[in-house]
């Protein structure tokens, strides 16, 4: 939210797996942040790990949770019509593409996944391990659910790999009524 106060785009970068090459990942990364023109990166944990490397190769790194630099917090007006998100593809048959998605396009797509789940604010708890990268994990478990105030818990991807059938524990543990 801050970042679409501040009049910017979003993206959301895969994080590395257990198993990934970190030399791969970081060079994933950093021809995703160029393709992106990204000016900036932010980082929470368990990533402050690699804001240095970030910065070295000439990236402004704001490290969750550092307050924003005062030149961020101006709030800027948006339009319906600005890109809101950038979506990246997978990348498996290629170099991931970003797509485009509008302030207009995801809260369209926002209000009709509302109405086909039948979400309620009151009663229902929405689940999920999906990677925020993912648009589903994004838009679908993050994004929604902010938009209505849906309570959602989420596990990291790295969890749910660890312990797959704990899955079901958490589900009822935290009594989810929405899962993907």
């Amino acid at each position: 939210q801050g970042i679409w106060m501040a009049g910017a785009a979003m993206t959301m970068l895969q994080q590395p797996t257990p198993q990934a090459d970190l030399n791969q990942w970081h060079a994933g990364t950093l021809r995703s942040l160029e393709m992106l023109g990204a000016h900036f990166v932010v980082v929470g944990q368990p990533f402050q790990a690699v804001a240095e490397a970030l910065r070295t190769s000439g990236y402004h790194v704001i490290e969750i949770p550092e307050a924003w630099p005062d030149t961020v917090v101006e709030v800027r007006p948006t339009a319906e019509d600005d890109v809101a998100l950038y979506q990246l593809t997978s990348g498996s048959t290629g170099d991931p593409k970003a797509v485009a998605i509008t302030h207009s396009n995801l809260y369209a797509n926002a209000v009709a996944m509302k109405k086909a789940a039948a979400a309620d604010p009151d009663a229902d708890v929405m689940m999920s391990w999906l990677p925020l990268s993912h648009d589903m994990g994004l838009v679908g478990f993050l994004l929604t659910p902010m938009y209505y105030g849906v309570k959602t818990v989420y596990v990291p991807p790295t969890e749910f790999l660890k312990s797959p059938l704990n899955w079901i524990e958490l589900l009822s543990e935290h009594r989810a009524t929405m899962t993907a």
